[in-house]
């Protein structure tokens, strides 16, 4: 299956990669919590378009090696995405990466950044973006949109009674994730602003995201600009807000095609027939599944994600509920 991506490990991650041309960029996926399967899609549309891309769970989750947030080791997503930005120049040797993070992999994915010329440029999408100010952390919070401390509460609880879906993220401690929240954390890319002048950075929210308040993302980008201003400093920016998309479905195929223009440098004219070709190929492998509330589901890659089920049912991370509640969990 040359639309399946090869699997190796990595200094503890389980490392999933599509290889392209090594003179061409790298992509690296920093993705958000919850069950994995959405990577697939990502990966292989990002390859069609001739991106080497990576991409791994984060260490203690899934079937990466380590601890997750835990007490003892707060510090690691950072040093996880670093290691997948290591692992895509030993592997590819390429001059250029790109960082694409989703939900809670936006922020890991900002501030690793500032560590490496390498990369050149983000895309944040539907970022959880952490913050020291309290006027922003009292708004967010208070946000019924806002659903990132009930996120805590899940994972707190699939550690301590092997939760409704899962069975935990090894070493969580949820004074570490309640101290992100508030900010107190270096994952927080406020305090990083003035390293990221020379990326080039994308960020995108959907209005109706009923989990990530997309006013996160709104306001990290005034910060932004207020920084460049105040520099006198040019750089490209970009805010991309749209009025649908939620965060449970992800993005509709205008904004596939808005990302992959920013990180390819082409118009958009240009890029349409390699994207419908490759969307050809994922509805393919797709298969159609229900919702409970009656709606209908596309999951993409369908027997790789079923396969990639089985896995994590078999290392006991995943609990034995019914095949389609699961795909409706991650999708």
């Amino acid at each position: 299956m040359d639309y399946a991506p090869e699997e190796t490990t990595y200094k503890g991650l389980a490392v999933q990669f599509m290889t392209s041309n090594p003179k061409n960029p790298s992509v690296v996926i920093a993705k958000g919590l919850g069950i994995p399967g959405k990577e697939f899609e990502w990966m292989f549309l990002l390859n069609q378009v001739g991106f080497n891309v990576t991409y791994a769970p984060y260490r203690g989750t899934w079937l990466s090696k380590g601890e997750f947030l835990s007490k003892n080791n707060n510090s690691s997503i950072v040093n996880d995405v670093s290691d997948l930005v290591r692992f895509s120049k030993e592997r590819f040797g390429s001059e250029k990466i790109y960082l694409v993070g989703e939900c809670f992999g936006a922020s890991p994915a900002l501030v690793t950044s500032s560590y490496f010329y390498e990369i050149k440029k983000v895309i944040s999408v539907g970022g959880v973006i952490y913050t020291s100010n309290s006027k922003l952390i009292k708004k967010y919070l208070g946000d019924k949109r806002d659903k990132t401390l009930k996120v805590g509460m899940t994972l707190k609880k699939s550690m301590n009674q092997r939760g409704t879906w899962f069975n935990g993220y090894k070493g969580f401690d949820f004074d570490v994730w309640i101290n992100m929240m508030y900010g107190k954390t270096e994952l927080n890319p406020y305090r990083i602003i003035d390293k990221l002048e020379k990326k080039e950075l994308l960020l995108m929210h959907a209005t109706n995201d009923n989990m990530v308040t997309y006013e996160r993302t709104i306001d990290f980008f005034k910060a932004i600009q207020n920084h460049l201003q105040n520099k006198q400093s040019s750089q490209n920016i970009q805010l991309k807000i749209m009025g649908n998309g939620g965060h449970r479905t992800s993005f509709g195929n205008e904004e596939k095609l808005y990302m992959l223009g920013f990180l390819t440098d082409k118009p958009c004219e240009d890029i349409i027939p390699t994207l419908k070709t490759g969307l050809e190929i994922v509805n393919n492998h797709s298969k159609i599944i229900s919702r409970p509330e009656g709606e209908s589901l596309r999951v993409p890659f369908y027997d790789l994600v079923v396969k990639q089920i089985e896995k994590f049912k078999k290392a006991g991370l995943l609990n034995n509920n019914p095949l389609e509640l699961i795909l409706n969990q991650i999708f």
